[in-house]
């Protein structure tokens, strides 16, 4: 830029020269002769017009001066720190709550303890539906009976499992029989003897008591678990009630729920 700007003022001052040297001859020209003036005046014209509109041409360069300024705006990037205060404004309002949540906490535990104890009494009330109930119904094992007896071997118990003595058992199918506890030595100390092959259900007479499932003599009347538990069968395939014939007795024992 600078070398423009020398040239620039060389070919000014050439020019200045030139005028003013043309300026000069014109006056010593003049005081000799008017006719030679007019052939200079063509050549002065066409040199000073190019001049001129050189100058405006260079004037436009200096504009790309402004470009490295606008790389300095780059460090326009640090509003990267901006975004720190947005731990602060957490760490408040989640330290205020905390200890308030810590204070209801030991009230609510204490009415519980309270409303569980209440109900554990009534739930023992409605056990007693009945006053006895049948605690074992046993068909007596094969080794048990060799001897082949018919009967059902009965004790009465109360609510500790010590005998009752005077207890009547029956079955309200055929009342002409009966069993009374304490008439038998321990620990079976009632006897109620099959006298046919029929169906018994016994139960305690004169109380609400449970009844015995169907207890009888004949084969073809138990159960076939009942027999294979006796040891009569060892599968349900194998026990064949035709090949099992023998008379069959059980041990019965009813016991006082209050």
């Amino acid at each position: 830029m600078r070398t423009r700007f020398l040239i620039l003022m060389v070919c000014v001052a050439l020019l200045t020269l030139l005028l003013v040297s043309c300026s000069l001859g014109r006056g010593e020209v003049s005081r000799l002769t008017a006719t030679p003036t007019k052939t200079l005046r063509p050549v002065f014209t066409s040199t000073a017009t190019p001049t001129a509109t050189a100058l405006p041409t260079y004037t436009p360069i200096p504009t790309e001066t402004p470009v490295p300024p606008t790389d300095t705006s780059a460090p326009t990037e640090p509003p990267l720190p901006t975004e720190s205060p947005i731990p602060p404004t957490e760490a408040p309002p989640t330290n205020t709550p905390i200890p308030p949540t810590d204070t209801p906490a030991p009230p609510t535990n204490t009415p519980r303890p309270r409303s569980t104890s209440t109900p554990v009494p009534p739930a023992n009330t409605p056990k007693p539906q009945v006053d006895f109930r049948v605690v074992e119904q046993r068909l007596m094992s094969k080794a048990e009976n060799e001897a082949q007896r018919h009967q059902i071997m009965i004790r009465v118990t109360n609510a500790a499992g010590n005998p009752l003595s005077g207890v009547v058992v029956w079955d309200p199918n055929h009342p002409d029989q009966e069993a009374v506890s304490g008439t038998k030595p321990e620990p079976y100390h009632a006897e109620y003897l099959f006298w046919d092959y029929e169906a018994y259900q016994l139960e305690v007479k004169g109380a609400s008591s449970e009844k015995t499932k169907v207890l009888s003599t004949d084969v073809h009347k138990i159960l076939k678990e009942d027999l294979i538990t006796a040891g009569y069968c060892t599968d349900v395939a194998s026990c064949n009630p035709d090949e099992l014939v023998q008379h069959f007795s059980w041990f019965v024992t009813f016991q006082r729920t209050h």
